[in-house]
């Protein structure tokens, strides 16, 4: 009997399905498709064969990348593209190629770049994920990793990147173009779904499902687009159906706690207070130790110094 391929991959909320964009994608294009596979989310890399989000176990083999894995499960019988004519493939790769060096691109700095953003929603979203000390060593990895990824995009950024307004500019402009191709159809290439919807979806369900509590335009750009908006609910209530529909709530700040109860209850603020407390304890330790041995030297110095003092009298 064949045994079930298996997708690991970054888990994600009641909002989204995977925190990670790589992730929602397969994710995405596997419930488009219909296709059998063993659901295996987790934030923690090391319960990933390869270390990396998402990877597609199939018998003894891993396969890595998005393209990868969507090559392999088309050749496993599972290609949601293959009754587009030539015209709608070429403009599938257009919009996707689209979607991977401008859009993502945008959202991934808004998250990570952006120092509220990264500080507010992102660490505070681990923060209630992982457990401790994780959460001082994973999201920094993560956070060097997106850095790898978008100083490798197109548009080459870097942390110093000075030019964030055409970062941006370029992923409202995609957003534009997506809101263009949509139109009034049910899916972007018309009455059926392809691997675009599957690139689509994953940018727009983010931006839409995780409001920055810093920086957040281009949720306020997509917000303008209405046929966006009522495509990714569409695609949310009928691929996802075990999502949370309540309102998303912004990523609430860590930096001003309305009261001691409230720093009290954040997880984050909980993780550095554990940490200060840990060290104290440490430290406190250390000093006894030390401040012992001291104690003992100079009960050790001040009886050698009365055998001299009595040896003295004696001699004299």
């Amino acid at each position: 009997r064949m045994k079930k391929m298996e997708l690991t991959f970054h888990a994600g909320d009641e909002y989204v399905p995977s925190f990670e964009p790589d992730s929602l994608i397969i994710l995405t294009y596997i419930r488009l498709g219909g296709c059998v596979v063993a659901y295996n989310p987790t934030c923690y890399p090391w319960k990933s064969p390869t270390r990396r989000f998402p990877v597609l176990v199939d018998g003894g083999k891993h396969v890595t990348g998005v393209d990868e894995i969507i090559h392999h499960l088309k050749s496993k019988g599972c290609d949601i593209d293959h009754n587009l004519t030539n015209e709608e493939k070429a403009e599938c790769l257009s919009y996707t190629y689209l979607i991977r060096e401008k859009l993502l691109p945008g959202l991934l700095y808004l998250r990570w770049m952006e120092d509220t953003n990264c500080v507010d929603f992102v660490r505070y979203w681990y923060s209630r994920q992982l457990m401790f000390p994780l959460t001082l060593f994973l999201p920094p990895l993560f956070h060097k990793q997106v850095i790898h990824r978008l100083s490798t995009s197109a548009n080459r950024i870097s942390a110093v990147t000075p030019e964030k307004n055409q970062v941006l500019t370029e992923a409202m402009l995609c957003i534009d173009s997506l809101g263009q191709c949509l139109g009034e159809k049910q899916y972007f290439l018309g009455d059926r779904f392809s691997s675009l919807d599957a690139f689509a979806f994953s940018s727009l369900c983010l931006i839409l499902q995780q409001p920055l509590p810093g920086d957040n335009s281009l949720w306020k750009h997509l917000s303008t687009h209405n046929n966006l908006i009522e495509y990714s609910d569409h695609m949310r209530c009928n691929f996802f159906p075990e999502l949370s529909h309540a309102p998303v709530p912004v990523a609430p700040s860590v930096a001003l706690p309305k009261t001691l109860w409230d720093t009290l209850k954040d997880p984050f603020t909980r993780t550095i207070l554990g940490i200060g407390a840990l060290v104290f304890v440490i430290q406190y330790f250390r000093y006894s130790r030390s401040g012992s041995k001291q104690i003992a030297i100079s009960n050790t110095t001040t009886a050698d110094e009365d055998i001299d003092l009595q040896s003295t009298s004696f001699s004299s």
